[in-house]
């Protein structure tokens, strides 16, 4: 089908749009691809479960309903804008230097689950002018996927289930929270071409003067009044990104006129928050990076425990929890190869609720089997109705909790704490203090993990790399040290972590002992009233205690752990 006339084709597109369905998705691709205007500066690229056959006769379809050209796409092919690319049939479709690539499904889960893997190359690729559609069909495929899109800041559409022939993908994708359209498919094209034409993606928005200050300040003063976070250890141009993005989403032009929008839509504030605190995360993400973590520090971690000594992980900033349970099975698998069964428990923390109850269900989409083996599947989870749940040694071994690592004092006696992928959006002198913060919670020769994209550099004399290329690191030094503090951002405390004082005068040997024994020896401790209701929890309790999924009972005999 020939460009329609006066189409700008010489320029690449606005964004890629990576269209997924399954079972009744012809119906709803013709809807939305019918709908889009002649020149949208967009590229599609269609990704539907189907059986292999003529490919002409799906291409000579949409090419008669839509004014775009219409492709058959072939490996290597670079994506134009006012252009359709129907992946073929049984063939992987990836996303490369903003080429198509299409090769042959080498694994099982590359078979079942293109939409996925498209997905998620089409976040690290495209980033933020990453578009994702999840239309009818049966399963959770594009599930995970869209949560990379989400992460890289681009924009999640999903088909309004009641318009589906089958709600089983729309229905997984809306359960994450993280879809920002829930439309029927022939509504699409109108607000994704409206997104990409807001200066977030618009050709002006390298261009863009510094942060409004005044207006930024205004709106994080009303998100820290409602959800109780502070925001302000982020760096400005992340979180001016978040909000503009937000504003993309509903057409609004100056942060100004978004901060009057939020006084007048508490739920949008809530939203704001979730995308800046970015939940997200992913069973042994970068594999390699846990390669090294099981061999490099937690084998010899379990063979040279001595026994009665229980091993303690921390993850803070855990999301929906895959990443915990992912150290916890890296654990349970070097006590099965050593012979020894040391006892041990992973902390994690995060402060959104919401993601926490996730974590503490463990229902995962059955798109995991991307990134979770057979073997690990088999042994580790249970099949259930729309994916797979967390077997119970699995998930007795992880506790849950919220907490903020911008205020609240961390975990002590640490042998590894793993913080991977949240650092990176945070403000440099309060990276150094949360540094800090791990060299202090950590015991002798206690190790890190960060993201790939994230550095030690700045604090090289609290930690030394075991793996510079995966972030792996030990602690350097074998005392406590001082008292650390994270630096305060306008509107909170600073968290300051107790230490032994450096100077005795005027300090009773009384206080000094009470000070050393609290530092060292303080056990985790609930204050109940008298009909044994939690009124406030202190240190690691989640080793003793176990908040159940939904309402907590604050009653301290059902949240004891048998």
């Amino acid at each position: 089908m020939a460009p329609a006339e006066g189409r700008d084709t010489r320029s690449g597109p606005l964004a890629i749009v990576g269209i997924g369905a399954s079972a009744g998705g012809l119906k709803a691709i013709t809807a939305l691809l019918s709908a889009v205007p002649a020149a949208s500066r967009l590229a599609f690229v269609v990704i539907q479960h189907r059986i292999p056959n003529n490919e002409r006769l799906l291409s000579d379809l949409l090419a008669k309903v839509t004014p775009l050209s219409v492709h058959t796409a072939h490996d290597g092919i670079p994506l134009e804008a006012d252009h359709v690319y129907i992946a073929p049939a049984g063939w992987l479709p990836t996303m490369e230097a903003g080429q198509l690539r299409i090769r042959e499904s080498q694994l099982s889960t590359d078979a079942t689950l293109p939409i996925d893997i498209f997905f998620r190359t089409l976040a690290t690729d495209q980033q933020e002018k990453a578009i994702c559609v999840v239309l009818s069909g049966t399963g959770a495929d594009g599930t995970n996927g869209l949560r990379s899109i989400k992460e890289c800041g681009g924009l999640v559409v999903v088909q309004d289930p009641t318009t589906a022939d089958f709600d089983g993908m729309p229905g997984s994708a809306i359960a994450t929270g993280m879809a920002d359209y829930i439309l029927a498919p022939e509504r699409m094209p109108g607000v994704i071409v409206d997104f990409v034409r807001q200066p977030y993606l618009g050709p002006v928005a390298a261009e863009q003067p510094d942060v409004p200050n005044a207006a930024l300040s205004a709106i994080l003063d009303l998100l820290n009044a409602q959800t109780k976070r502070d925001h302000r250890a982020y760096k400005p141009r992340s979180l001016a990104r978040r909000i503009e993005r937000r504003m993309g989403i509903h057409h609004i032009a100056d942060m100004p006129e978004y901060r009057s929008f939020l006084g007048t839509h508490p739920a949008e504030i809530e939203l704001l928050s979730r995308d800046i605190l970015i939940s997200v995360t992913r069973f042994f993400r970068d594999d390699p990076a846990f390669e090294i973590l099981a061999g490099d520090f937690i084998a010899p971690l379990v063979r040279n425990r001595p026994a009665g000594k229980p091993i303690r992980v921390w993850v803070p900033a855990c999301a929906t929890g895959e990443e915990a349970y992912s150290i916890a099975i890296l654990l349970m698998e070097a006590c099965a190869q050593s012979g020894s069964s040391p006892d041990f428990r992973v902390f994690a923390t995060d402060v959104d609720s919401r993601a926490l109850t996730i974590a503490r269900t463990g229902l995962y989409p059955e798109t995991i089997a991307v990134d979770v083996s057979v073997e690990r599947l088999d042994r580790y989870f249970t099949k259930a109705e729309g994916g797979y749940k967390v077997a119970k040694p699995l998930r007795d071994a992880v506790s849950f909790a919220q907490h903020d690592l911008l205020s609240d004092p961390p975990f002590s006696k640490l042998d590894l704490i793993s913080c991977r992928n949240m650092l990176i959006y945070i403000e440099p002198d309060v990276q150094k203090s949360i540094f800090a913060l791990f060299n202090f919670a950590l015991v002798e020769n206690g190790g890190l993990l960060l993201g790939t994209a994230e550095s030690i550099d700045a604090r090289s004399d609290l930690f030394a790399p075991l793996s510079k290329k995966w972030r792996l690191y030990r602690k350097i030094g074998t005392t406590r040290g001082s008292a650390m503090t994270v630096p305060p951002t306008s509107g909170r405390s600073a968290i300051t972590v107790p230490a032994p004082p450096t100077s005795l005068r005027g300090t009773s040997p009384a206080d000094i002992i009470r000070q050393a024994l609290l530092l060292e020896y303080a056990p985790a401790a609930v204050l109940i009233d008298g009909l044994h209701r939690v009124q406030y929890l202190f240190g690691p309790t989640g080793e003793f205690l176990d908040l159940p999924t939904g309402e907590p009972p604050w009653d301290l005999t059902a949240m004891t752990r048998g």
